[in-house]
């Protein structure tokens, strides 16, 4: 399991950065089978929405806004993906392995790409 929740300001402006991600979790469930020659594993990443008061304005704000369009990034909504593998071990020199990304097609967008 791991998770992330980072903060952080402009202490100039008063204003929120535009680098700061959106808080995440991602968890990793897995085992081995057949003398751990299968491997089986299933993952899944919550991502946490941006807000468009954790985004600076960009640069054709008015004056003196603290948020509010037109923001530097776009905000963006919060997101469930969840990723199947299974890898069997042939020999010690080949691997087949067969992966599902995003398994429930969740239609997302990743903040600041």
């Amino acid at each position: 399991m791991a998770a992330s929740h980072l903060e952080g300001r402009d202490l100039t402006n008063n204003l929120p950065l535009a680098t700061i991600p959106p808080d995440q979790v991602t968890t990793t469930l897995g085992a081995r089978f057949l003398d751990r020659r299968l491997t089986v594993s299933v993952r899944w990443q919550a991502v946490a929405n941006k807000n468009p008061a954790d985004i600076p304005p960009g640069p054709e704000a008015p004056a003196g806004a603290k948020s509010g369009p037109p923001f530097a990034y776009f905000p963006t909504s919060a997101f469930n993906l969840v990723d199947l593998y299974v890898g069997y071990q042939i020999n010690p020199d080949a691997l087949a392995s067969f992966q599902v990304e995003n398994l429930f097609n969740e239609q997302y967008s990743r903040y600041l790409n």
